[in-house]
């Protein structure tokens, strides 16, 4: 789907042995608490803000190709939907369109309800869906898209007398119903082989699955949960024939739209894993795919058992790192790191038939294999610098052993890839040096570990390293190294499905940048709500931004937003190679127009002599985070949807002249801000900079009502290391909102029409009752007179009759209408009667360079020189910045001591601007270079600040007689 498309487009107990689910662990107390706290998770924020699109869920939350499916999505602030933006261009939505009534003689769209077409050549998987309405566009939930025909559960299923029968060969797209579980009937033949998955978490459901099978006896032969990464499964061979029923059900018997599923059924093949799981990008890799009813496979050779596995070698493509995984737009990310790992997906062959393309890690260096036996450390596996190495955590206790040769002071960087893919692992490194003992035995010495990657970022939904292991090894001598790999769980658990990469590579400087959609609650920092990419008009949009730095990179990185709709701006954020994280700004000017579609965000820096460019890699919360101790669930999405809503923000606040602001360590700024207010804006604001380091004070900025301007005054502490740093100012405006006006105008116009429909048919009434009073006046007549009234005459008085209640039936059904509909209308007026709302308030990025000092030395001579008997002056000339005009005291010194060497301090007074440092050799002085160093000591803003600047002194050798 390309960036910057817009709405139009859219048409506005488990048993042993087979079957079992080889990947479920032991359920731990931790996962069992993090489940029951998801299920507390609080869908809405408490406080009054403006409205918010929020997608719990779409059911049915896939469909299959080259069809069209009907959905109902859920979800609070869904006024008015006009479709779902997909992450696929093949995949549109349109409104349902009731058909026209008596009393809507136009077709409109039902509420909640959508069909949604799937070309035929969408390939199979998962899609992201955003829904696009009256107040913007909503977070992003997952769609599927299968090849195989879709059965919609469409009534209870509670037993297995009530099975619902499905396909062997297809899905089934349900909601759960609280304490009661679904049950399907499958007609198979002995021996058949069926592969039965159900999908939640990778649907975004909050469903906490358990799968069973049960054969024509009422046996369970099979039983599956989910994990703590995959979905549950079960792929088994029937014994018996006849109809057999899969059972499905919550953990906790919960119910509702938000704990739907996906049944996939498939008599086909089934991709459990590759090996080895790494290539290079845009190349064929040979592959040898592991799963079960694979065309041409034959048993797993697999040291510790196969478990009925197949394998079959495939000639694998490997797709665009830059995309991304499909797999990983379903994990539970925790890191940054893990977000920016160089995932692509494989296809060829069997890999095609995957209901999920297998992942790759994309490597530069060729991709050998472990070699077993490699686990007994006096005899590791040789490996090339650079180079990478896929191995299996498996059988149990595993160990592998690898060495290298380095000289002193190599640095060669150590990354494992595993839990990366997915996986349950918690992969460690240990380096060793080797040396030998009186016996000529290899002896190794520990001289580097490392269990998880780097906590290289603080803060909410971030504040966790990968669970991979990264290392920086510097050698600190000429010889072999051995490396330990090992999953610290696999002494209990090990799988053959449990591989790594190990990747040895010199200095490669990189980085890659991850765009994080959150909404911090304003009263609580532990909680982290859902954000809606949505901008009202003078409105701005913050999006945090994460750098993601490869082996030492430290460039600066500019952050840049591409493909924004007219009217939309971002300025350039810039993050100092020092820095990490950011936060890019997003504004709406007035006038804009309405807009639903998606943008880029990259990030630009130079490394070596090349300009490179990374296109972000979005993520977004899957639900909100109410407290500290619930999981902190964030994935993947592919593109980052926007919407411009006709709203006007309240009050927009930016820098009167956007610069570079400078100052000194100790120094202190006002920065003038400008103020645009709008109608129902109201009351004080307050401007605060959270997440500065503690040395980097914003004073709380106060904005009366009546203000038409503020500053911001910024302290820097002496203790500041110099650098460049962002200021984000951050508050909360009040204003006057009416709810959706249009829609309680349009409901208003409705109610009085049909009160015109009802008055006339009141008066139709009427008419009808004077007709039907005429001919029974008629009647009667002729019946007074004795005579037998004729035909005619009767049937007239029956149709009059006839035509009474016919007309009373259609005044009745026209009031009754009217009622509903003027109740329909004065509930839309108090929904739109103005209510003080909170509308969050975030200014653009004021950009702070700190330095050192606020003098600069700038004619300062690189190198002085001095005769052994002699003297020298050093000019030091002062240049004063940032308003300082106190005097400076210079104390020269030497690094190391210089015997016959004297120095003497000066102190320039508050009008001048240089100042002489003189320096004396004695005859016996030395000759020789040293390292001088100047220390200039001062009182700025009455704090001292102390700099040193070092420069070359040399005494010269005594002239000869």
């Amino acid at each position: 789907m390309a960036g910057n498309r817009v709405m139009q487009r859219l048409t506005l107990r488990a048993p042993s042995g087979a079957g079992c689910d080889r990947r479920a662990g032991p359920r731990s107390p931790r996962r069992l608490a993090a489940v029951l706290a998801l299920a507390a998770i609080a869908a809405v924020p408490a406080v009054a803000e403006l409205p918010q699109p929020l997608l719990t869920a779409i059911h049915p939350a896939g469909g299959q190709r080259g069809t069209e499916v009907t959905v109902t999505i859920a979800g609070p602030d869904l006024d008015e939907v006009r479709g779902l933006l997909f992450s696929h261009p093949g995949i549109i939505a349109r409104p349902v369109l009731a058909e026209p009534t008596e009393f809507d003689p136009e077709p409109r769209p039902v509420p909640g309800k959508l069909v949604v077409a799937i070309a035929a050549d969408v390939p199979p998987g998962i899609y992201d869906a955003a829904a696009v309405a009256r107040f913007g566009v909503s977070n992003v939930r997952a769609f599927a898209v299968s090849a195989t025909p879709q059965v919609v559960k469409d009534k209870d299923c509670d037993s297995p007398a009530a099975a619902l029968a499905v396909p062997a060969d297809g899905a089934v797209a349900a909601r759960t119903t609280a304490a009661k579980a679904d049950h399907y009937a499958l007609e198979l033949a002995a021996g058949q082989r069926i592969h039965l998955e159900v999908w939640c978490r990778r649907l975004d459901s909050r469903m906490v699955p358990v799968l069973s099978l049960v054969d024509p006896s009422g046996r369970e032969i099979a039983v599956a949960r989910g994990t703590r990464q995959d979905d549950p499964f079960i792929d088994v061979a029937v014994p018996t024939a006849g109809r057999h029923v899969v059972r499905v059900h919550d953990l906790f018997a919960s119910g509702g739209d938000e704990t739907f599923y996906r049944l996939v059924c498939s008599t086909g093949p089934w991709v459990d894993f590759v090996f080895p799981p790494a290539g290079r990008a845009g190349e064929t890799t040979r592959v040898e795919v592991f799963g079960k009813g694979l065309p041409g496979g034959s048993p797993a050779l697999i040291e510790g058992g196969n478990e009925g596995l197949e394998q079959v070698v495939v000639d694998a493509r490997m797709g665009a790192p830059a995309a991304g995984a499909t797999a990983r737009f379903a994990w539970r990310l925790f890191a940054p790191r893990d977000a920016a790992a160089p995932l692509a997906d494989l296809s060829g062959g069997v890999l095609d038939a995957a209901a999920q393309p297998p992942a790759a890690l994309a490597v530069t260096a060729p991709v050998i294999r472990e070699h077993e036996p490699n686990d007994d450390p006096a005899a590791p596996q040789a490996l090339e610098i650079p180079g990478a190495v896929a191995g299996r955590f498996q059988p149990r206790r595993d160990r592998d052993w690898y060495s290298f040769t380095a000289k002193a002071g190599d640095v060669i960087w150590l990354e494992v890839t595993s839990a990366r893919y997915g996986l349950p692992t918690d992969p460690a490194l240990l380096v060793e040096s080797l040396a030998t003992d009186a016996a000529g035995r290899p002896v190794g010495k520990e001289v580097a570990y490392a269990d998880d990657g780097p906590a290289e970022f603080a803060g909410p939904l971030v504040d966790r390293p990968s669970a991979d292991p990264l290392l920086e090894f510097r050698a600190p001598a000429d010889g072999t190294y051995r490396v330990l790999v090992r999953d610290l769980a696999a002494d209990s658990h090990a799988a053959p499905h449990h591989v790594y990469v190990l990747e040895a590579r010199r200095p490669a400087p990189d980085f890659e940048v991850v765009a994080l959609l959150s909404h911090p609650n304003r009263a609580d920092a532990n909680r982290q709500q859902l954000a809606a990419a949505s901008l009202p008009t003078g409105g701005t949009l913050p999006v945090d931004i994460l750098v993601v730095r490869r082996d030492g990179f430290g460039g600066d990185v500019v952050i840049e937003a591409e493909g924004l709709p007219a009217g939309v701006s971002a300025p350039p954020l810039s993050i100092p190679g020092k820095a990490n994280r950011g936060t890019l700004v997003l504004t709406a000017a007035d006038g804009t127009a309405p807009f639903a579609g998606t943008f880029r965000i990259t990030g630009k820096s130079r490394i070596g002599e090349a300009d490179v460019a990374r296109t972000a890699r979005p993520a977004m919360l899957r639900w909100n985070v109410d407290n500290q101790n619930q999981p902190q669930l964030v994935r993947m999405v592919r593109e980052i949807p926007l919407a411009v809503i006709p709203d006007a923000a309240p009050l927009t606040v930016t820098e009167q002249d956007r610069a570079v602001r400078e100052t000194a360590r100790g120094g202190k700024l006002s920065v003038p801000l400008a103020l645009v207010r709008r109608p129902g804006a109201k009351g004080a604001v307050s401007l605060t900079a959270p997440g500065l380091p503690g040395e980097l004070k914003v004073a709380e900025v106060k904005i009366e009502e009546a203000a038409t301007a503020a500053t911001a005054e910024i302290d820097v502490d002496p203790k500041l290391p110099p650098g460049e740093y962002r200021i984000v100012l951050r508050g909360v405006a009040k204003t006057a909102f009416a709810r959706n006006p249009e829609a309680a105008a349009r409901l208003k116009a409705d109610a009085e029409r049909v009160a015109g429909v009802a008055q006339q048919r009141a008066t139709a009434v009427e008419g009808a009752k004077q007709a039907l009073a005429a001919a029974e006046a008629k009647l009667a007549e002729i019946k007074g007179a004795g005579t037998e009234p004729p035909a005619d005459v009767v049937a007239a008085r029956e149709a009059a009759a006839k035509a009474m209640a016919d007309a009373e039936a259609a005044a009745k059904a026209a009031a009754d209408e009217k009622a509903r509909r003027e109740k329909l209308a004065a509930d839309a007026a108090t929904a739109a009667a103005p209510k003080d709302v909170d509308v969050p308030l975030v200014v653009p990025a004021i950009a702070l360079v700190v330095h050192e000092t606020p003098v600069a030395l700038d004619g300062l001579a690189a190198e002085i020189k001095v005769a052994p008997g002699a003297a020298a002056d050093l000019a030091v000339p002062l240049a004063r910045r940032y308003g300082f005009a106190g005097e400076v005291v210079v104390e020269p010194s030497t690094a190391k001591p210089v015997a016959g060497l004297t120095l003497a301090p000066v102190t320039i007074p508050a009008d001048q601007s240089q100042g002489i440092v003189k320096l004396t050799a004695a005859a016996d002085a030395a000759p020789g270079r040293h390292e001088l160093v100047l220390t200039t000591k001062l009182k700025f803003n009455d704090r001292e600040i102390t700099a040193r600047r070092p420069l070359s002194l040399v005494i010269e050798a005594p002239a000869q007689p």
